[in-house]
């Protein structure tokens, strides 16, 4: 017997959107960053301050661009199984319908 294999269109669409959602909020938290430090910049010296805003800039912003990044990519992933598990679907169901209009017998 062959395997069979559901998916609920629904849940994932759910899924998709919530990554987006979480990319949204993360890139936005990303942009407050950034502005948080261009607005110290220059008000705040010191070895400190010149140790903030280099691990600022070289570590925490592109790391949570990296984070937004992947909350995308797991969206196009997600719209993608869908759309080859449609495609999947449909392709099945013409089989089907081939196969057995193929096999009526006629009188």
């Amino acid at each position: 017997m062959a395997e069979q294999l559901q998916v609920s269109y629904d849940d994932l669409a759910d899924i998709a959107q919530r990554l987006a959602r979480q990319a949204e909020l993360i890139e936005e938290v990303h942009q407050s960053i950034a502005t948080s430090v261009d607005k110290l910049d220059g008000n705040w010296i010191g070895r400190g301050a010149q140790a903030f805003f280099d691990e600022t800039r070289a570590e925490t912003l592109p790391s949570t661009q990296r984070l937004a990044e992947v909350f995308r990519a797991g969206e196009g992933l997600i719209q993608n199984i869908i759309t080859n598990f449609r495609a999947s679907e449909e392709e099945a169901a013409q089989n089907i319908s081939i196969e057995s209009s193929s096999s009526q017998v006629f009188p």
